[in-house]
């Protein structure tokens, strides 16, 4: 298992954040969420996206590549807390207060000059 000694809980808020303003062919609706190191870095990453499913709404989705699921293990409140929420179709802002309860810092960009 990979060593989270030194990192924090943290997300980032991608349809929120400044650089979403630049595309304009893509409008991010993704929260990426982690185990972050201090300096920069990630010993673990995963995403919660929104995706149309032809539903007549978004849908999240939670995505955890191989190289993450160590720092997922480690999230076993969050993943109670989602599963409070199961079958809701939960918002971006409902995902992000989820995160916050959790202990998990917001460390999105929302000026350029952060």
């Amino acid at each position: 298992m990979k060593d989270h000694t030194d990192c924090k809980r943290g997300f980032y808020w991608s349809s929120k954040a400044w650089y979403n303003k630049l595309n304009t062919s893509r409008n991010y609706r993704d929260i990426f969420f982690g185990m972050y190191h201090k300096e920069g870095g990630t010993t673990g990453e995963m995403k919660i996206q929104w995706i149309d499913l032809g539903l007549d709404k978004l849908v999240p989705q939670l995505e955890c590549f191989e190289d993450g699921w160590s720092a997922l293990s480690l999230f076993t409140d969050l993943i109670q807390k989602l599963g409070e929420v199961d079958d809701t179709c939960p918002s971006e802002q409902e995902i992000v207060n989820i995160l916050l309860e959790c202990g998990f810092e917001d460390l999105t960009s929302y000026s350029e000059e952060e």
